[in-house]
C-alpha cells in the first residue's frame, strides 16, 4: 500500500517533533493544501525542507502560541 501525502506528512512531523501539532486539509482560491500548526519554537525549518523534498501537496505552516492547538484547535 503506497502512502499518501497527509501519511507522509505525519511521519515527517513524528520523526522531528515531540510535541501536540495538527493537520487540516484546507482549499481556497489556489487549491487544496495541508494547513500544519506547530507551536512556536517546534523546528518549522527543518520540517519545511523535509516537507518539500517529499510532499507533493502544498503545504502551510503556521506557528501558534503554546497551548492553542490544543485549546482552539481541538
Amino acid at each position: 500500500m503506497e502512502k499518501t501525502d497527509k501519511d507522509i506528512l505525519t511521519d515527517i512531523i513524528l520523526d522531528n517533533h515531540e510535541e501536540e501539532f495538527r493537520i487540516l486539509e484546507k482549499g481556497d482560491d489556489s487549491g487544496h493544501h495541508f494547513s500544519v500548526y506547530l507551536p512556536i519554537g517546534s523546528k518549522t525549518k527543518l520540517i519545511q525542507q523535509l516537507v518539500l523534498e517529499k510532499v507533493k501537496t502544498r503545504t502551510i505552516i503556521i506557528t501558534t502560541p503554546i497551548g492553542y492547538i490544543g485549546t482552539i484547535l481541538r
